[in-house]
């Protein structure tokens, strides 16, 4: 084993190794990398958030076919991100004078109440096999929530 070490490929690959890990790092990634992490704060408010995207995408995907245990699956962690964030306050919050912030988050509450009524109906849906009707409510009603939800309660980047 030791012969084996010696070798000058060998040699040649633990310089080569060695060499890169000694080798300065580029420096000029570092801004935009603070940067990002500036921009991003992990919150209980984000991680929801986070649960929510992920559970959509993949819901989704299921309500492509007809799969409606795997949606309702899906649809209870989406449900499960929904609650835990509308106890939450947006970050936006924070940046609004003291007098209009209550009024915020009360707003951002009802459109959180709405979204979570919204999946109640497309839980019904999917509990009595009407697929269309699940798929209708999730483009319409559930994706319909988000734009205009993200435009007025999220932070401008």
């Amino acid at each position: 084993m030791k012969r084996l070490l010696r070798t000058p490929t060998v040699l040649a690959l633990l310089a080569c190794v060695t060499l890169a890990l000694a080798a300065p790092w580029d420096a000029s990634a570092a801004p935009a990398a603070a940067a990002q992490d500036e921009e991003y704060v992990e919150t209980p408010l984000s991680l929801a958030m986070e649960q929510m995207k992920g559970a959509a995408r993949r819901l989704e995907r299921v309500l492509q076919g007809d799969d409606a245990e795997t949606a309702l699956g899906l649809l209870a962690d989406f449900q499960a991100g929904v609650v835990a964030a509308k106890g939450e306050a947006p970050l936006k919050t924070r940046s609004l004078p003291e007098a209009e912030q209550a009024a915020f988050v009360r707003d951002y509450r009802t459109t959180m109440v709405k979204l979570l009524r919204v999946t109640c109906d497309l839980e019904q849906a999917l509990l009595e096999g009407r697929m269309e009707d699940a798929r209708g409510l999730f483009e319409a009603e559930l994706k319909g929530l988000q734009k205009p939800g993200h435009e007025r309660f999220r932070d401008e980047e």
